[in-house]
């Protein structure tokens, strides 16, 4: 088993490394001391992730962790990745902020609290208002930021003491000892931070990565920052080279300012064969086909105990989550939410009685905030979700509804859920050819 051990700086590979090594080497992708990329003094090209320290451990920068890691599992290599770097109180972010923040800015704050090293992407003049929104959030921390520019240093120190309302130092030489935690200052003053603690790096522009003098000094800093990020400006363009170089330093790009709207796939749910009775009744006939059937209910029931518990098996016999990519998606461990869709508030509680744990949510007024029950499994009225939205990584569509799914916050930014996707998943009540089109009810 190969393992991966991520340090402040670089990530050492672990394990039976021989054959790795074998092959790494036969693909020209370890290097000596004088080839390798930025901080083992050599150029980067985009395949070079390893190389051998001093201690002649096999090592990669820590920001390419995903990296290579993506790599090793393309030739068949499954590595183990460890984090052993040690957190300091003042590296956490501040619950306050974070609650406090709404629309975009809480949605950045939220990746920045999980993630400790990614690239920020920013509008034309966003770079002060981020920065600010990041000395905020990590209150307690000494935040540095650095740029390759004396005079975008000046203007710099002088915007976030406005934003902050608070006084920002400004080091341009090494005789000035900063006295804030929010310092500004340039590449050949990063050494002065060495014999202090240091613990948010900002660079506020990645293009300047690119620079040899700027990477040099950021690149042997590295290890007094275990929280690293740099901002990108929309349409900014790297090569393959200069993507590698600023990955190595401050990690892929985490935040994107496009509203993309999240995937949406459709699995199908193999229904039974469940014979319909037609009445005269419109409400008589949905009542007896749809919100009381109790074959139909017993597998919605069953469907959604299965997403619950993550029974990737049960969901085969069903004919969902065929696909291991969907799989996956399902079992990475990450909390998802699960809604049920139905048209009324006596279906919603005729399946409560075969989910007691599950919330319903509705619009009358003895649900008009939900009953209780966890909010990561709901039991959702159409009406509610017309009124409030619909905010689920995954829908069961209970409803035996054809309409489209247009609802408010479905299916949202592609950066608000997991793996930029959503499921909604359909039952195949009447077998027609028709019904089993993954595309028979669009989301717009």
């Amino acid at each position: 088993m190969i393992n991966i051990n991520v340090g402040p700086a670089v990530a050492v590979v672990e394990g039976p490394v021989e054959s790795l090594e074998t092959e790494l080497t036969r693909r020209r992708l370890i290097f000596d001391d004088d080839e390798g990329p930025p901080g083992a003094k050599g150029s980067a090209l985009l395949e070079e992730f390893f190389w051998r320290d001093d201690r002649g451990r096999l090592v990669t920068f820590s920001g390419l962790t995903l990296r290579c890691c993506k790599y090793l599992r393309s030739i068949g290599i499954d590595p183990v990745v460890k984090d052993t770097r040690q957190f300091l109180p003042a590296h956490q972010s501040d619950p306050y902020v974070l609650t406090s923040a709404t629309g975009h800015v809480r949605r950045l704050l939220e990746i920045l609290t999980r993630r400790t090293c990614g690239q920020i992407e920013i509008g034309g003049n966003d770079s002060v208002e981020h920065i600010g929104q990041i000395c905020q959030l990590f209150r307690w921390a000494t935040v540095v930021i650095v740029t390759a520019s004396r005079n975008r240093a000046v203007l710099l120190r002088r915007d976030l003491s406005g934003f902050l309302q608070k006084p920002v130092d400004l080091v341009r030489s090494g005789s000035h000892y900063p006295r804030n935690r929010v310092i500004v200052c340039m590449p050949a003053q990063m050494g002065l931070f060495r014999s202090r603690d240091s613990h948010v790096l900002i660079v506020a522009d990645a293009a300047e990565l690119d620079g040899k003098r700027m990477a040099q000094e950021l690149t042997s800093a590295m290890h007094l920052f275990l929280r690293r990020y740099a901002l990108v400006r929309t349409g900014q363009f790297f090569s393959n080279d200069q993507q590698l170089a600023v990955e190595a330093i401050t990690g892929p790009l985490i935040y994107d300012r496009c509203d993309k709207p999240a995937e949406v796939r459709v699995q199908i749910c193999r229904a039974l064969a469940i014979p319909k009775r037609k009445l005269t009744d419109a409400l008589a006939e949905k009542r007896q086909n749809i919100w009381h059937q109790p074959q139909r209910n017993n597998l919605i029931a069953r469907l959604a105990t299965s997403l619950a518990n993550r029974d990737v098996q049960a969901l085969w016999e069903m004919g969902s989550f065929l696909d291991d990519a969907d799989g996956r998606w399902l079992t990475a461990g990450v909390e998802l939410k699960t809604h049920i869709l139905v048209e009324s508030l006596e279906h919603g509680r005729a399946l409560n009685t075969l989910l007691p744990d599950w919330s319903i949510w509705a619009c009358a007024p003895s649900t008009a905030h939900g009953t209780s029950g966890s909010p990561e499994r709901a039991i959702v009225t159409t009406a509610y979700a017309h009124k409030n939205g619909l905010d689920a990584d995954i829908v069961i569509c209970g409803d035996d509804n054809m309409a489209p799914i247009q609802f408010p916050g479905f299916p949202g930014p592609a950066q608000t859920c997991h793996a930029g996707r959503k499921y909604l998943i359909e039952l195949d009540d009447d077998l027609q050819p028709a019904s089993r089109n993954i595309c028979r009810r669009p989301t717009c």
